[in-house]
């Protein structure tokens, strides 16, 4: 047994000291998504199941956006999570690592008129920040001219501002807005009931790479794990114990729940 575990330790020594070291730049902590201050959380641990997979040795370290692609421009990291197609070019993208599901979410019982980004005008809105440069010229636009939009960079904030009126729409990923509430240990059928108006495009993230070689080994390491089920694994872990059974806009009537707010 014995000698057993030296060879198994020796094999991982080889192993750990082949591997190519890659410093990773990582976006401050956004469960479940990111966390434990970028060192995990769905995103992250995607990541480094296929950085580990294609032979390298990640290293992540959060930094907010535009540091992140400061750094990479300089050399200071040679990768970056996560990113929409084409943020800056000269660098290589891989395949998606994920979709977001942005959504314009509200009160349901508000029933507020959500068919297109322009309808937000009417409307009190708070995004995560950043928001206006992600989706599209046309919402851009809206948002530019609308004395009552604003973007926080902390997102804890947006479902306090619409619990308590503070705002008509919130406009964020469906999963972190969920585990932003369930962190705050709510029970969601305390609370109004929510809706979701699918106003806004697709928000496929992925890897940048400063190196193409790097990016074309993410990107085979990547479908084989996907192909293995990993990735679906992954996605279990972190969004179904964490978000599904605290969605706030999945409680039934404002009477299921104030007779039984733990039925669902």
């Amino acid at each position: 047994m014995q000698l057993f575990a030296g060879l198994a330790l020796g094999l991982w020594l080889a192993t750990s000291h082949a591997a190519t070291p890659l410093a990773v730049a990582v976006g401050i902590d956004k469960p479940p998504y990111v966390e434990a201050g970028g060192q995990s959380g769905l995103e992250v641990e995607i990541a480094r199941a296929a950085l580990l997979r294609a032979g390298f040795r990640p290293e992540f370290r959060p930094l907010p956006p535009s540091r992140g692609l400061e750094q990479l421009g300089q050399g200071r990291v040679v990768a970056m999570l996560s990113l929409a197609p084409g943020a800056r070019p000269g660098l290589y993208y891989s395949q998606p690592l994920l979709h977001y599901h942005n959504r314009a979410i509200f009160r349901a019982a508000d029933r507020l008129v959500l068919r297109d980004v322009a309808d937000l005008a009417r409307y009190r809105v708070a995004a995560f920040q950043n928001a206006h440069a992600l989706f599209g010229p046309r919402y851009a636009e809206v948002v530019s001219a609308h004395p009552a939009y604003r973007e926080y960079g902390d997102q804890s904030l947006l479902g306090p501002l619409l619990y308590r009126g503070r705002v008509d729409v919130v406009i964020a990923d469906v999963d972190v807005f969920a585990t932003q509430e369930a962190l705050r240990g709510h029970m969601p059928c305390t609370r109004p009931r929510l809706a979701l108006a699918d106003i806004l495009p697709p928000s496929p993230r992925h890897a940048a790479f400063a190196r193409a070689a790097d990016r074309d080994a993410f990107d085979r390491a990547l479908s084989a794990l996907r192909a293995e089920g990993a990735l679906a694994r992954l996605r279990q872990r972190f969004l179904i114990p964490r978000v599904s059974a605290l969605h706030p806009w999945d409680c039934g009537s404002d009477a299921d729940a104030a007779r039984d707010p733990t039925s669902r």
